[in-house]
């Protein structure tokens, strides 16, 4: 069973390959703008800043019960 929407997940497989292909200069940015603009993927990722203090929070809530146990 797949929870993720299956548009969406091959949606995101052709903007990496077209991403791929833009950094090997294979296809130019507005064919790369056009890809992304047909291909929508709705699935949240957020920016860097949060991802690290995404990170953070995690490994201070995973080490807060070990501070507790000990």
């Amino acid at each position: 069973m797949i929870i993720y929407n299956n548009i969406w997940l091959a949606n995101l497989l052709i903007r990496e390959e077209a991403q791929k292909a833009r950094k090997a200069e294979a296809i130019s940015i507005d064919e790369q703008k056009k890809i992304a603009d047909k291909y929508p993927v709705g699935f949240y990722t957020p920016n860097i800043f949060i991802r690290i203090g995404l990170f953070i929070l995690t490994c201070i809530i995973v080490s807060f019960p070990l501070a507790c146990w000990l």
